[in-house]
């Protein structure tokens, strides 16, 4: 028995549970072209491919063309969540509020105004300074910029932080569970539309995965989006008696 095992470490093409990776593996693989993902680093999960005995896997993924308000939606949130476009941001916020000085808006709807328009506004203004040569647009900006390809990757699963999520669709004859999400926000918010200031908060939203996307931005910069339901946090969250907290997806939140 103990010469088989030492044997075994040694197969040539053969996977043992000496040489077969770790459950959670996470180098992930090299591409050709390099490519920085941005926000959330991690892989795709990958499944056995069980005409060769050997590493190779394949990836759970397929193409699709999105369509145009999932583009516009996916576009809008890593343009508010790059730290390299918060300059243009805020430039752009100061430009709407000069704008609509007159009619004195409320914060809540300036900051609807803002977010509806930054995306147009920034590609004019970043094409303006390239062509001004303005030193300080970076090639990532650039990239940022021209927004995503309408053709994007979609994933089944996903590793990231030493997590692994799933899609309902891929889990729903499985006995695991992989795919709820809760997202800690911290940071301005309003209650309503009807608030007049925004306030700072920390606000738990809990949702389950329907899709996972990645984003492709002039073959360079790629982002991987989870698309979820979102439970209202008003009505659908609670805490029971013993201090865990109920969610309800019967009240799911609007998402544009």
């Amino acid at each position: 028995m103990e010469s088989l095992t030492f044997v075994s470490r040694y197969l040539s093409g053969v996977e043992t549970v000496f040489t077969r990776p770790i459950r959670n593996y996470d180098e992930g693989e090299q591409n050709e072209i390099e490519e920085i993902n941005l926000l959330c680093p991690g892989r795709p999960l990958q499944q056995r491919n069980q005409s060769n005995v050997s590493f190779q896997k394949r990836k759970r993924v397929n193409h699709q063309v999105l369509d145009e308000k999932l583009m516009i939606q996916g576009h809008r949130y890593v343009l508010f969540n790059v730290e390299s476009i918060i300059p243009f941001r805020e430039k752009h916020k100061s430009i709407v509020k000069s704008r609509h000085r007159s009619r004195r808006p409320s914060e809540y709807e300036l900051e609807k105004l803002h977010c509806q328009q930054f995306s147009e506004w920034f590609q004019k203004r970043v094409s303006r300074l390239v062509e001004e040569g303005d030193a300080r647009v970076s090639e990532e900006i650039k990239w940022l910029a021209l927004g995503p390809h309408t053709s994007v990757k979609k994933y089944s699963g996903y590793f990231v932080k030493g997590y692994r999520f799933h899609t309902k669709e891929h889990e729903r004859f499985l006995k695991t569970q992989n795919s709820g999400v809760v997202v800690t926000v911290k940071g301005e918010c309003f209650a309503s539309p009807r608030d007049k200031r925004p306030i700072f908060g920390v606000i738990n939203y809990y949702g389950s995965l329907n899709d996972i996307i990645e984003l492709n931005y002039s073959g360079k910069l790629r982002v991987v989006l989870f698309k979820c339901d979102w439970v209202d946090v008003n009505r659908g969250v609670k805490k029971d008696d013993m201090g865990a907290t109920l969610v309800n997806f019967s009240y799911l939140t609007h998402t544009g």
